[in-house]
This record gives C-alpha cells, structure tokens and sequence, in this order.
C-alpha cells in the first residue's frame, strides 16, 4: 500500500489518495496472477505431451511408417462379415427370404 499512499518528493505521503490507483493495484495483481498461472500451465502441459510422443516412439517414426501401423491397426480391428445361409428345410427356406428382404426392414 506504500504505492499507493506515495506522492510527490518531499511530500507527507495521504492515506489513500486516489482511489482510481489502488483498484489498478488490485486488477493488476489479480489479472497478472491468473495470466502467468495460465501461461505456466500451457507450458507444463505442452512439455508432458511433447515428452509423452517422445517416450511413445511415435518421434521417430517416418510419415510412410506411421500410415503403416495405422493400416495394421485398422485391419486388425476390422471383423469378417457373416454371411446366413438358409437351411434345409422349405419354412426355414421361407422365412429366410421373407427376413432377407430388403423389405422387411423396413416394414418392422
């Protein structure tokens, strides 16, 4: 508050003379505080996430390798498709057209 409270060289410094400064003060320190907090913490998280690629391998890795491993990663994931087949008996025959229709779908 000895910045506030200060005048002039040679002057009895007044007890809260301009109100205007001390709410700068305040704003200042407040919105000071919160900028170099936010800008700390984007740094921290930048450095985790840059050193997390870089312990992860994926640093080192060319642009053909990475299409690669995503390629065996898609392909692994992917599930052949199941094909039914009627069976022998002529209901089973018929309820595996009706239900095979692309009708059917619809209607239910």
């Amino acid at each position: 508050m000895n910045s506030i409270t200060s005048t002039d060289i040679d002057y009895v410094p007044q007890e809260y003379r301009d109100p205007f400064w001390t709410m700068f003060f305040i704003l200042f320190m407040v919105i000071g505080f919160f900028f170099f907090l936010n800008l700390f913490i984007g740094v921290v998280v930048t450095t985790f996430n840059s050193e997390h690629d870089r312990l992860g391998g994926n640093d080192l890795l060319t642009e053909k390798q990475r299409e690669w491993i995503d390629l065996k990663l898609l392909i692994l994931r992917a599930a052949p498709i199941k094909r039914m087949t009627p069976l022998s008996s002529k209901i089973s025959k018929i309820s595996f057209k009706i239900v095979s229709h692309p009708w059917f779908e619809k209607f239910i």
